[in-house]
């Protein structure tokens, strides 16, 4: 495993990713998708074999309250991976705090590995940040595995703009979580993803966030 450095998006990358000393934990066995409505936390899981079609994200967003057409999963706005963290149009890119980067397609990643107690509060991982966003109904899809202590329940903190949604993590897991919000305001947002105390191992596969058809 080797750390990220590319040239090209330096500006965009941290100062001084970690140094891998550790092999990270296998592929999690247990699969789930989340749906979140960010505005009330109401979160939704169900267990899975498989990607959930754009019929099914919907109708299960619409079950923690939050209403989007299928329609709107046919293609991301903005795709982020560790293998494309930076994109010029519509304006987009990734940042990762100290994490150990993987680029390989068979299983590209970034991964974290904590120490106990945390230095502070949370446990910074990525920020993201859009530009050219629209108003409107969105969904942000983050693609992750994690892995908590034993006998401990962490938490996942994704901040979306000012709003905050937590999922609470009690066993080693792959989620896809689909976390429904309405853009106001201006066309700039930035997210970011957190720990807190109990997680051990954290990965990292993808950002995606999905809008309305901008022509």
């Amino acid at each position: 495993m080797a750390t990220r450095r590319d040239a090209s998006h330096d500006q965009r990358m941290p100062r001084g990713h970690r140094a891998p000393s550790e092999e990270p934990p296998p592929r999690a066995d247990v699969h789930v998708h989340d749906a979140i409505d960010l505005v009330s936390r109401t979160v939704q899981t169900t267990p899975m074999t498989r990607s959930p079609s754009a019929a099914t994200r919907a109708r299960r967003l619409a079950g923690v309250g939050f209403r989007v057409d299928p329609s709107m999963f046919a293609r991301p706005r903005y795709l982020l991976t560790p293998q494309r963290p930076y994109r010029a149009s519509p304006r987009a890119w990734l940042a990762a705090f100290e994490g150990v980067y993987t680029t390989a397609p068979e299983f590209a990643h970034i991964w974290w590995r904590t120490t106990s107690p945390f230095p502070t509060q949370f446990w910074p991982t990525c920020n993201f940040h859009f530009g050219e966003m629209p108003t409107g109904p969105a969904v942000m899809t983050l693609s992750f595995e994690v892995w908590p202590r034993q006998g401990a329940t962490g938490h996942v903190v994704v901040d979306i703009g000012a709003q905050r949604t937590e999922i609470p993590i009690t066993e080693p897991v792959a989620r896809t979580a689909d976390i429904g919000f309405v853009r106001s305001g201006d066309d700039e947002l930035h997210m970011m993803v957190l720990l807190r105390e109990g997680i051990h191992d954290f990965v990292f596969h993808s950002v995606s966030l999905w809008t309305r058809l901008v022509v």
